[in-house]
């Protein structure tokens, strides 16, 4: 269990009940505004306050929708794997004597560590991913589904090649985006429908994330609306921009995207009452050269801590992994610095689970820098871990004295031989040399060459294959597809 006196916060006495309040006045005064002529249609049915495409939900229906939040927690018989989609970034909060590690799957490009080179994702980069993926759940409880998605094929087809890959090389199965294509969408239900037990594209899982300021528009809404679905789980998520699309300071711009997910919770709760629903503020700050989203900065990593003092407040049950997200291409130096400070102050401030995220801010896969950052978490982790051991005073008196009265070395001492790797890291992959003279004699070694080697020593181990039935079911919904677009099916064996 981490050490409760390391859970930091970094708002002040009564700032995020100032958040609570204000969200809840922004949302009853500002209404949220929306492009869907059905919603609010049935809000207005509803008896909800319509004006100029806005909704404005009563205070009374804020603070119901509040109170519906705080219940929402993860199912006790979730695992990973077990709902494909938002639930696997989600974890029981607080959680802090388990420590979670997940391996995200949006990666696009292969960094090669190695050479500096960086080029589109290939089906062959994606199966030895996915298999390192495996193996590191068998031997060390890493959960993933595949590694990112390939490059190779129609375009239409990345994504479903992507699970395929996770299907065959992967116990968890595929993961990936929706295709963006209505014709191949029973197929693409059909494909989900045989691999995974629990899905129905009948009772689908929907995540909401909309534009800021305060409006709720996604094309994923429409599903409400269809006669034949029933959603059965709804994420609302928001991510104003710090001084672009939202405040220009951190509390302002977390206030504004607790009151768009809030607000847009209410109106989807008072309109689906069936339906449970979490929601995500998810602030961001920009780069001020480009413009861009910013990752790996401390305004970024700032709005993860928020986020955490936030939750608290509002005593919710559950929260997403905090991604390793960095900016940079390449795994350099300031790679690491970005992701062990991020890491660590997840961890004194009493967080626990972690997405291993790509280069790039999620484009770029590297086995090696999946491996580092999949150490980097497990080191500071443990290194904030209390000292637990019993009697070991007792224990150090007589070994002094038996040092000292019976002339005995302490590394030869019965106590060292059976305790020495329960106090020291004795599978360490990183190769330290002390001393320039000694460092080139062994003609300067690459500290982290045996991490290199880790990866391909893992992969090699890898030893899996899935239902021959569904999967055989599952590659006929494929070559199906395929057809349909006139492309040669790929070989995953």
């Amino acid at each position: 269990m981490i050490n409760s006196s390391l859970n930091i916060q970094i708002t002040q006495p009564g700032q995020t009940s100032q958040m609570i309040e204000y969200a809840i006045k922004i949302i009853h005064e500002a209404g949220i505004g929306t492009s869907r002529d059905k919603l609010l249609e049935l809000a207005d049915k509803n008896g909800m306050k319509i004006r100029n495409k806005r909704i404005y939900p009563e205070i009374s229906q804020i603070t119901k929708t509040l109170d519906f939040l705080k219940q929402s927690k993860i199912p006790e018989n979730h695992s990973f794997g077990r709902i494909h989609g938002f639930m696997d970034c989600m974890h029981p909060f607080p959680n802090r004597d388990k420590l979670i590690i997940r391996v995200n799957d949006r990666a696009s490009y292969y960094s090669d560590t190695k050479t500096g080179n960086v080029r589109p994702l290939t089906r062959k980069d994606v199966i030895e991913g996915t298999k390192l993926i495996h193996v590191l759940n068998e031997k060390e409880g890493i959960v993933g589904y595949t590694c990112g998605t390939p490059q190779e094929s129609h375009t239409v087809l990345n994504g479903i090649e992507q699970y395929m890959i996770g299907v065959r090389f992967c116990k968890f199965g595929g993961n990936t985006e929706v295709p963006n294509n209505d014709e191949l969408m029973d197929d693409w239900y059909e494909m989900r429908e045989i691999a995974e037990p629990d899905y129905s594209r009948y009772s689908p899982e929907v995540s909401i994330w909309s534009p800021s300021p305060m409006i709720i528009d996604a094309e994923e809404m429409d599903l409400f609306f269809h006669p034949q679905f029933k959603v059965k789980r709804l994420l609302v998520g928001s991510m104003p921009i710090q001084g672009l699309s939202g405040p220009v300071d951190p509390i302002g711009n977390m206030t504004l995207s607790l009151a768009e997910t809030l607000g847009g919770a209410t109106i989807m709760h008072m309109l689906f009452p069936e339906t449970e629903i979490h929601i995500m503020p998810h602030p961001q700050s920009m780069d001020l050269f480009s413009g861009m989203l910013s990752f790996g900065t401390v305004e970024q990593m700032r709005y993860e801590l928020l986020k955490t003092d936030l939750f608290k407040a509002l005593d919710f049950k559950y929260i997403m992994d905090r991604g390793t997200l960095v900016s940079p291409q390449v795994s350099g130096l300031l790679t690491q610095a970005e992701k062990a400070m991020s890491i660590t102050a997840n961890i004194v401030q009493g967080f626990t689970a972690f997405g291993v995220i790509p280069l790039s801010a999620d484009e770029g896969w590297s086995p090696f820098q999946c491996l580092l950052d999949i150490e980097l978490i497990r080191d500071i982790w443990s290194l904030y871990q209390p000292i637990a051991d019993e009697n070991r005073c007792e224990t150090a008196y007589h070994n002094v004295i038996s040092a000292i009265e019976e002339n005995q070395i302490f590394a030869a001492m019965e106590d060292t031989m059976i305790n020495l790797d329960k106090y020291y890291q004795t599978n360490t992959p990183f190769r330290r040399i002390y001393g320039y003279q000694k460092w080139m004699e062994s003609e300067r070694p690459d500290p982290l060459a045996l991490l290199h080697q880790k990866a391909e020593d893992l992969i090699s181990e890898w030893n899996y294959s899935p239902d021959p039935s569904k999967w055989a079911d599952v590659l006929k919904v494929y070559q199906r597809i395929c057809k349909k677009l006139n492309t040669k099916p790929a070989d995953f064996d």
